[in-house]
């Protein structure tokens, strides 16, 4: 299995969403949290999830949607 690495600007994007939801829904707020993580682990299991994608200086990823979130 792969390592999951989440970069700080990652961490920060995914704080701002748990802040943002989590004024209408703690628990929602903690279910998607659940959810990316899950995701997250999903994809360290099997790296050819998902669609692949140019993005400009990075090059080829993949990118896996998750509800109207995008992971790469």
């Amino acid at each position: 299995m792969l390592e999951i690495r989440v970069t700080s600007s990652a961490r920060s994007d995914l704080s701002h969403i748990w802040l943002y939801l989590a004024e209408e829904s703690l628990a929602a707020a903690d279910r998607l949290m659940i959810g990316f993580q899950q995701r997250f682990e999903r994809l360290a299991r099997n790296s050819e999830l998902g669609e692949r994608r140019k993005i400009g200086e990075i090059g080829e990823c993949r990118c896996f949607l998750m509800k109207r979130y995008a992971i790469y």
